[in-house]
């Protein structure tokens, strides 16, 4: 039986890298909290991105590390944070608004709304929470 250590599993973590970062999950500051509960290890993962479709993915990585040296129950509990991006000095966010993606081009008929819709949907699939707003003065499609 291996013994329930935090250092050594935080070692190991550090052999797990975030493949949209390309940083182990630990210098990332992603590693929130390692609690030893009696036998069990419980990893709890912070994300500053959203990135529901790769929860899994990483909790496998995770387990998959530890149990090779012989940690064999191990939970891991992933959540993500979307973080608000700062403005310029001079410029108030919008109420209730964390971040605003623009698409804009001159010219008329270039995908700007597909695009728009595209990104959206990305967005809302990986657990961000979307609205959009189709502000062309002209002909909006939206």
């Amino acid at each position: 039986m291996t013994i329930l250590d935090k250092n050594k599993i935080e070692n190991l973590l550090k052999n797990v890298t975030d493949k949209y970062l390309e940083k182990d999950i630990v210098s990332s500051g992603a590693v929130e909290n390692i609690d030893i509960n009696n036998d069990q290890v419980i990893i709890n993962i912070l994300l500053m991105y959203p990135a529901k479709s790769y929860h899994q993915i990483l909790t496998d990585e995770i387990i998959n590390v530890l149990n090779k040296s012989g940690f064999k129950n191990v939970k891991v509990n992933i959540r993500t944070k979307i973080v608000q991006y700062s403005t310029q000095k001079e410029v108030n966010a919008l109420p209730g608004v964390k971040n605003t993606i623009a698409i804009a081009s001159g010219k008329g008929g270039v995908g700007k709304s597909t695009t728009a819709v595209n990104i959206a949907l990305a967005l809302q699939a990986e657990g961000a929470k979307i609205a959009i707003l189709d502000a062309d003065i002209y002909g909006p499609s939206q």
